[in-house]
């Protein structure tokens, strides 16, 4: 949850709104978290869960956050 928060806090550079819920899904209960930044490229979001991709400067990010989302979504029988 946190690296799901930290980036979306990212997105925003201080400029926008974050927003975490709870909702009811169709058969589930989903977690959200999203930011209104001006969002990712197509390339970008084909890569975001890859094990070190970032698109931070060079000693900002370790591209492990949204990896570690998703792998531990994915054990637990959940999706990104």
């Amino acid at each position: 949850l946190m690296n799901l928060i930290v980036n979306a806090g990212d997105a925003i550079d201080g400029h926008g709104r974050v927003r975490v819920a709870i909702e009811p899904g169709e058969g589930v209960v989903e977690l959200v978290v999203e930011d209104d930044g001006e969002g990712m490229s197509e390339a970008v979001r084909e890569r975001v869960f890859e094990p070190f991709f970032t698109t931070k400067a060079v000693g900002e990010g370790t591209g492990l956050g949204l990896a570690s989302v998703y792998g531990i979504a994915q054990s637990l029988g959940g999706d990104v």
